[in-house]
């Protein structure tokens, strides 16, 4: 879904506590709020909907569409509107000095983060504080348990890549030690010590978190960003010590993500709620609500009907009818608008509102 503001676009949200009617029904006055009735008459050259209003006690109607003036239909299922975010796996080349760090040489690590700003001006580096140097026999050995050189590398290179961003007022991503299974390994407690860890470390993950939303101000959306490695000495030449691509220093990814309470998504599939919430605060309320509240005690809210959820809960599918205006005399131009039908998943009607709203697509059409 597109945000323009070049096209009239009406938008309405059926969450899962009300219901798509079968097509022709009338709505009944006190229909729960979001409910909505498809309106298709037989001989009609013109479809539309009624909506039960969220503000008020009401049932109201959408633009009348001419058939003929459809341009495109379709539906989208919610499945379809999920976007997925990868971290990425920052582990030694087994090719380089066995898969052990090699003595007096600086592992240094890059993020290279998108979408901070607009323009040319949305990218900014973060790279460890400090540089893990292993100069000990244990720090350079490939053995087995918590204590072998690899294990160590990556507990101490999480460590000071944690320390460096640590006072910045948003955590754009988490960097963790995983064990042998993948899982991270705990680094809240008082007691761990890098330098002295009780599980091995196998890799690093470097994954996305979840931002705070607010509605219409704050998207809440992960960033994208690229992990690299910074090139190390060994046998007379310059190598990069991860897994990685040969050409861009770029480590591997792989699906995964963390909510704003840490819980972790291995999928890294992050669902539609919040941008759904967004479109109708641009579509249906807030940009208007700014001018109402000049008349101040006297203005309303806009109530909303789209629950944003975490990123792992809610989400919504959509149908989307394009049609234009087209004038009665000679004047051809067009004017473009919109109709989006978001129709939460779940709940009581949910998966029944969006199987109605999908076969729509065909029948509105006839």
């Amino acid at each position: 879904m597109i945000f323009s503001s070049n096209a009239v676009r009406q938008f309405y949200v059926v969450p899962s506590t009300a219901q798509v009617s079968a097509v022709n029904t009338k709505l009944a006055a006190n229909a729960v709020r979001g409910s909505l009735a498809p309106q298709n008459k037989a001989g009609k050259k013109e479809v539309w909907f009624e909506y039960a209003s969220p503000n008020f006690k009401g049932i109201v109607r959408t633009d009348l569409i001419k058939k003929e003036n459809i341009t495109n239909i379709v539906y989208k299922t919610a499945a379809q509107l999920q976007k997925v975010f990868n971290g990425q796996i920052i582990s030694l080349d087994a090719n380089i000095n066995g898969g052990a760090p090699i003595r007096g040489q600086g592992y240094i690590f890059r993020v290279r983060t998108y979408g901070l700003g607009v323009g040319g001006n949305d990218i900014q580096f973060n790279r460890a504080s400090g540089v893990y140097t292993p100069i000990t026999d244990a720090q350079i050995s490939s053995g087995t348990g918590a204590l072998n050189g690899p294990s160590l590398l990556y507990h101490g290179l999480a460590y000071l890549f944690n320390k460096s961003i640590e006072k910045e007022p948003e955590q754009w991503f988490k960097v963790v030690p995983l064990d042998a299974l993948g899982a991270a390994i705990d680094t809240s407690g008082v007691t761990y010590n890098p330098a002295n860890p009780t599980v091995a470390a196998v890799s690093i993950g470097v994954f996305p978190i979840v931002r705070q939303y607010v509605r219409g101000k704050k998207q809440g959306e992960p960033l994208r960003f690229e992990v690299s490695v910074v090139p190390v000495k060994w046998n007379g030449l310059e190598v990069l010590w991860a897994n990685s691509d040969s050409t861009t220093s770029v480590v591997p990814k792989v699906p995964g993500l963390y909510l704003e309470d840490g819980t972790f998504i291995p999928s890294g599939i992050f669902k539609n709620g919040r941008t759904t919430a967004d479109m109708e605060w641009f579509y249906y309320g807030e940009r208007g609500d700014n001018m109402r509240s000049w008349a101040y005690p006297h203005d309303f809210n806009t109530e909303y009907l789209a629950i944003p959820g975490k990123g792992d809960d809610i989400e919504y599918g959509m149908l989307e009818i394009e049609f234009h205006y087209k004038g009665p005399a000679e004047d051809v131009q067009r004017s473009t608008k919109q109709i989006t039908i978001a129709a939460q998943v779940g709940g009581t009607y949910g998966n029944a509102n969006n199987g109605l709203l999908q076969g729509l697509v065909a029948s509105l059409v006839i």
